[in-house]
């Protein structure tokens, strides 16, 4: 712990920041910066049954390293950095007041949905339709091993208007929030079973031209065969801003 803190000190006090008084939003570009060499630097942890940071603290490091055109539109390249390996590349895009991700085969978070659009954001709405989809035969590796599944997928975004209030390492910011929620009923293929996902949210908070503060998806069961006594338990995890860098 005491490594870990010095290292946080060190972070803060080697590098300048930009300020963190920023001018008012416009638009959607004012809460997701993109430029390439901007980089968003996170403490993650998992989170415990009581939705409280449990085990060891990483540090990743969010770089975009480049853009590209798909679908004759530009996404942003985010490579999530940890421990000096990549593990995990998104695609963003801002677009109509609405900020866009593209999930790939290279989407750690998102597993099985290569090439699908989700709308993270949209500025001047309370709730937006993302996407139902149907699959017969998706192939996901989860822990090392491929399975098969087939099911059902609905996602639906949901923003509160106004602002929030969030705490991140005891000190308290103003930010814009959002909720990203998967309903979902997939069948495994081996061993048959049938697991049902209800509800189940990410918390994302944006903060004036600064990007993404925070992203929480807390702890919860999720049921599986339809009976309530039969539950498998999944941590969840955060990622707490701790300094970033707009070029």
């Amino acid at each position: 712990m005491k490594r870990l803190l010095f290292l946080l000190l060190f972070i803060f006090a080697a590098c300048s920041d930009n300020s963190t008084n920023p001018a008012k939003p416009v638009d959607a570009n004012d809460f997701l910066p993109l430029a390439v060499g901007n980089y968003w630097i996170y403490e993650y942890s998992d989170l415990d049954r009581s939705n409280q940071p449990t085990g060891k603290i990483y540090i990743d490091s969010i770089l975009i390293t480049g853009k590209k055109k798909i679908k004759e539109d530009t996404f942003y390249t985010f490579v999530t950095f940890r421990d000096n390996q990549a593990i995990d590349t998104a695609y963003w895009n801002i677009k109509n007041l609405s900020i866009f991700m593209l999930a790939t085969a290279e989407n750690a978070n998102l597993p099985g949905f290569s090439n699908t659009v989700f709308k993270m954001v949209e500025l001047y709405k309370s709730d937006w339709y993302i996407f139902n989809y149907n699959h017969d035969s998706l192939l996901i590796n989860i822990g090392g091993e491929e399975n098969l599944f087939s099911g059902e997928f609905n996602f639906h975004g949901y923003r509160n208007y106004g602002d929030d209030t969030i705490y991140i390492h005891g000190k308290q910011f103003v930010a814009m929030s959002t909720k990203i929620v998967q309903n979902a009923k997939y069948t495994e293929s081996n061993p048959p079973n049938t697991i049902y996902i209800d509800n189940l949210p990410i918390y994302y908070y944006y903060m004036e031209n600064i990007g993404q503060v925070l992203i929480r998806k807390e702890s919860r069961y999720i049921v599986e065969q339809g009976n309530s006594n039969n539950k498998t338990w999944f941590n969840g995890w955060q990622r707490q801003m701790i300094r970033y860098h707009l070029e």
